[in-house]
């Protein structure tokens, strides 16, 4: 099992995790948002496990604000990671293959 995180040493504590139960994991840095990531990531992923059967794009970010407060960077910032990212994942995962 691949673990990306845009914070690596949480991914390398998940994965750590998986190992020590007797599963077979690698940890991946992140952010789906940047297009030359997620194609790294997920091509890491692919050669690491002889390719991938079942992605999993569950990246999210909350921003809470009343609406007023709400800037407009922060709205592009979520859209980004939930919209974007759940993209890019499931185009490098079939550009993998």
């Amino acid at each position: 099992m691949a673990i990306a995180d845009i914070d690596l040493a949480a991914a390398t504590h998940v994965a750590e995790e998986i190992e020590s139960g007797g599963g077979k994991s690698i940890a991946i840095e992140m952010d789906v948002t940047d297009e030359k990531q997620v194609d790294g990531g997920i091509q890491l992923a692919s050669d690491a496990f002889k390719g991938l059967d079942i992605l999993v794009s569950n990246a999210g970010i909350q921003i809470i604000n009343p609406i007023v407060d709400f800037s407009f960077s922060d709205w592009q910032r979520l859209l980004a990671v939930h919209l974007d990212g759940a993209f890019l994942t499931t185009r490098a995962r079939r550009c993998a293959q």
